[in-house]
């Protein structure tokens, strides 16, 4: 999707998109901002249509999407009453808007061509007769209510092994002071990935630290200790959320996203005051206050990974292709232009502000290097002090089913020692009888908030609780936990084929994919993947991550603009075959 394009999820204020102006106030013009926004908004569209005739491409999503967008705003500015300057761009949108209505009520294109205006009155009249223009998005709507089911419950957050490492380091608070560094560090060793995370001062980034007064450092190193004191899960959850707001706003791996404190402490579930009249209030200032420091702990974070793997995407073919390592150093999150009001003693009481990942966050959220999972919500609003337990497992369970999704083993068993291991528990040896109630009851709540679909023993005989060394027999013990069935169907498009009883099942051969499948024109191969796509309710990104290719790349595919290599015609035949065989077995 075009970079000066903004997602319709935005968290940006909307309110402030119309001015009335006029003695009665009846006339309503758009605001300089919403105007530009509208502007670069049809400007997208213009550049995903590209040479073809508009006409050619109102069923796609992409583009209805961004009608959708932009509708009231270039409804405003149709009716303005200075609006010569627009008149092109206006006329090309409620064209399109004419295209989309005419198809929904199943006129001809002779039909819609006939009626189509040729001025700007015009159109307002013709659409004026579009009845329920909102109502032409309600197939797509309903084709994704499983995925929006999913969403309704869940936060999309990161599933890497870095930022899973960074998230524990933050919420079990494991910085510790390390030879040869001022600042607190975590070094670790994860599979193949090595290196530090410290809390870095990051005003120290556009600083020459060697010119730096031995004063000025010493402060800096205070600072980031006692912010070490500080840390808690509610900076996981902070982190968790920052990774939702940004995905749910960028088209591009560059943009910033928007915030407000008061959006961060919806999502924790944090209750408004309710004022003397007894209407509701605002967010506790204890609240803002604790979600404002673990702002300033985690633009404080600095990564430093050695030998890390990046995935970019091919030009050419459109693949995810591995790049040689390399060393990264990065800060976690970026956050900027704050805006609040300044209080009497020289600080600011931040209400908003903007922010976006660094690099090394960045490419596991967006690109073909893209890795991220479903939390849920649930799980950033345990409180992370008394529900600490049923927040971290929420937590680690998340990124094992994003892990585990690749081949559909949600049911592999979990060592009770894995279990307790992932929510930090500490002196268990002098407690074993309330370590194991309170794992138990973990499980339980987190069964009966939906954040699991159920839980059971595996292997653990109930006797040998009896024995002496029982704890020990304990922790080798095996439980089950199923995920819930919104986030089995959310990864479906993900699974890789398995082999063994299924594969006696697959059908001999797929119809859309006959002998010669390689000779396939474009315009037939785009018709197939966008089909067989919205069949399954999935968005672009989600099919290409199933394809392992970059998002540009499947929108051109689907589009009919580029041609497929034998290579990735057979992955897309791989595919399909997969998940019609997938619902033949349901």
């Amino acid at each position: 999707m075009p970079s000066n394009i903004n997602n319709r999820k935005t968290g940006r204020p909307r309110f402030d998109s119309k001015v009335r102006v006029g003695r009665s106030a009846d006339i309503v013009i758009l605001s300089a901002e919403a105007r530009n926004r509208l502007l670069a908004g049809i400007a997208g569209i213009k550049e995903l249509i590209g040479s073809n005739e508009p006409k050619t491409l109102v069923n796609d999503s992409a583009v209805r999407e961004l009608v959708f967008e932009y509708y009231q705003d270039a409804l405003v500015l149709l009716k303005e009453p200075h609006n010569a300057e627009y008149v092109d761009d206006l006329m090309y949108f409620f064209e399109l808007v004419l295209w989309m209505g005419g198809k929904q009520a199943n006129l001809t294109n002779a039909q819609i061509e006939k009626n189509m205006p040729d001025n700007l009155e015009g159109f307002i009249k013709a659409i004026e007769e579009v009845e329920g223009f909102e109502e032409l998005f309600e197939t797509e709507k309903e084709s994704h209510d499983r995925l929006e089911k999913a969403e309704n419950v869940n936060l999309h957050t990161m599933a890497s092994l870095i930022y899973q490492v960074a998230r524990e380091a933050v919420s079990k608070n494991t910085f510790q002071h390390i030879d040869g560094t001022l600042f607190p560090t975590y070094p670790f060793q994860k599979g193949n990935a090595s290196g530090e995370i410290q809390l870095r001062p990051i005003s120290m980034d556009d600083l020459d630290q060697l010119l730096l007064p031995q004063e000025k450092v010493e402060e800096f190193v205070t600072k980031m200790w006692q912010q070490r004191e500080e840390l808690s899960d509610l900076d996981a959850d902070v982190l968790d959320v920052l990774c939702h707001i940004w995905l749910e706003q960028v088209n591009t791996p560059n943009d910033w996203a928007y915030a407000d404190v008061d959006k961060l402490a919806s999502l924790r579930g944090i209750k408004k005051q309710i004022r003397s009249d007894g209407k509701e209030g605002s967010y506790p200032k204890k609240a803002r206050t604790s979600l404002l420091r673990a702002l300033t702990h985690i633009q404080n974070l600095w990564l430093n990974v050695g030998q890390m793997e990046i995935y970019e995407g091919d030009k050419e073919s459109g693949r995810r292709r591995k790049t040689i390592k390399k060393d990264v150093q990065s800060r976690a999150f970026i956050i900027s232009d704050r805006v609040g009001q300044l209080r009497i003693d020289g600080f600011m009481d931040v209400q908003s502000f903007r922010f976006q990942p660094g690099v090394l966050f960045g490419t596991y959220l967006f690109g073909p290097g893209r890795q991220t999972a479903l939390l849920s919500a649930q799980a950033i609003q345990y409180d992370p002090y008394r529900q600490k337990w049923e927040k971290r497992l929420a937590r680690y369970l998340s990124w094992q089913w994003r892990v585990q999704a690749r081949r559909s083993d949600y049911m592999r068993p979990y060592r009770v020692g894995t279990l307790l291991d992932a929510v930090g528990t500490e002196d268990y040896k002098n407690r074993p009888d309330r370590i194991r109630e309170r794992l138990e009851k973990t499980l339980d709540v987190l069964e009966q908030d939906a954040v699991i679909s159920r839980w059971q023993y595996d292997r653990w005989d109930e006797n040998d609780a009896e024995q002496q060394n029982w704890f020990e027999i304990w922790r080798k013990a095996t439980i089950l936990i199923e995920p819930p069935e919104s986030i089995m169907a959310w990864y479906k498009s993900i699974e890789k084929p398995q082999r063994g009883e299924h594969e006696a099942r697959l059908p001999e051969r797929t119809p859309s994919f006959e002998l010669g499948a390689s000779s396939l024109e474009p315009e037939d191969l785009a018709r197939m993947i966008k089909d067989h796509r919205k069949k399954m309710g999935l968005s672009q990104i989600e099919a290409a991550e199933a394809l392992e290719v970059a998002q540009s790349y499947f929108s051109k595919l689907e589009r009919g603009v580029a041609k497929a290599s034998p290579e990735i015609i057979e992955r897309i035949a791989n595919w399909i075959k997969q998940t019609l065989t997938d619902s033949d077995l349901s």
